[in-house]
């Protein structure tokens, strides 16, 4: 068993490199020359105060994605493309980890579950560069998909001890409040799902969907996704 992990570690990071790799030459594209300044400025960003006050306009007049943007203008203004290369390679190895993982009662072998997603978001989806490549696409696209996958792996989990429920519920809320484009969706499944079965939820599942649904709150209803809306 342990040989079989270890097996499964080095394909990870075969294709951790490989991705790491092709992050290195995508180039800054369209939005990543915008999110250096503070929004609605020509000032660039300097600090992490700097971030907040351009993300908190941000909120307030454009939408309500603060948790990706703030990572966009965190790398794009402060840490550079190079640091973002290397934290998107670990974003993506662990989406493919947390994939294998919510596969596993389908697909028990995680090679299998893996090739299977390579291929088809390589080979199917219409633009892999788009959004997991690109600095602002993959912020949006790829670590908004990586924290719902690895909510989904928490909901599973039906059991905790009490001082653990506060992080969950925070962590919900930075789930919840990424990108409505795919949240959204989760919220109306999760609403069907687990409505019915409320009575049976425990107090671990409660924190996370209480999070979730607020941080969707936050993102739906933000004064600048109701203007851009």
């Amino acid at each position: 068993m342990k040989k079989k992990h270890i097996c499964y570690a080095v394909f990870l990071t075969v294709v951790g490199l490989l991705f790491y790799t092709l992050n290195c030459l995508t180039p800054l594209l369209s939005d990543d020359w915008h999110y250096d300044l503070i929004f609605g400025t020509d000032t660039p960003i300097a600090s992490l105060s700097d971030v907040l006050q351009s993300q908190y306009t941000h909120y307030m007049t454009l939408n309500g994605r603060f948790i990706p943007h703030f990572f966009i203008q965190l790398f794009d203004g402060i840490w550079g493309k190079a640091a973002f290369n290397i934290v998107n390679t670990i974003v993506f190895v662990l989406f493919l980890w947390l994939l294998s993982a919510n596969l596993k009662p389908y697909y028990p072998s995680r090679y299998t579950s893996t090739t299977l997603a390579l291929c088809m978001l390589v080979f199917l989806l219409p633009a892999f560069n788009n959004c997991f490549l690109w600095m602002s696409g993959a912020c949006n696209y790829l670590w908004t998909v990586t924290l719902m996958l690895a909510f989904n792996v928490l909901m599973q989990h039906t059991s905790c001890q009490k001082r653990w429920l506060p992080l969950l519920c925070i962590f919900g809320i930075v789930c919840g409040w990424t990108n409505e484009a795919i949240v959204f969706g989760f919220a109306i499944v999760y609403l069907i799902h687990y409505i019915p079965r409320y009575k049976t939820l425990s107090a671990s599942q409660t924190s996370l969907l209480s999070g979730f649904f607020i941080g969707t709150a936050m993102l739906v209803f933000s004064p600048g996704s109701i203007n851009r809306a």
